[in-house]
């Protein structure tokens, strides 16, 4: 995400910026920041191109509710199948 993307803080209705609260998070196992305005763009076309390629690549390895239907090659998960489970 970094490499192919810039994140600003998002301007107001008057041009301000917009800073999220830090002490808003959400609740429960895992605390995230609760969702907050954020401007993210591409760092240039060559970026854009790239992850718009790299998600046409992907396409073939999702079902229809976009969940794997087989994990890339490489990747950190890939001892993990739908059908079977995790496999440590």
């Amino acid at each position: 995400m970094l490499w192919a993307f810039n994140f600003e803080k998002k301007l107001d209705k008057d041009g301000s910026e917009i800073t999220p609260n830090i002490d808003a998070l959400t609740q429960g196992l895992f605390v995230l920041p609760e969702p907050f305005p954020a401007k993210i763009t591409p760092r240039s076309e060559r970026h854009a191109r790239r992850i718009r390629q790299e998600w046409e690549d992907c396409q073939v390895l999702l079902d229809k509710e976009q969940q794997w239907k087989r994990v890339p090659e490489g990747m950190v998960f890939i001892a993990y199948t739908p059908q079977d489970g995790y496999e440590a």
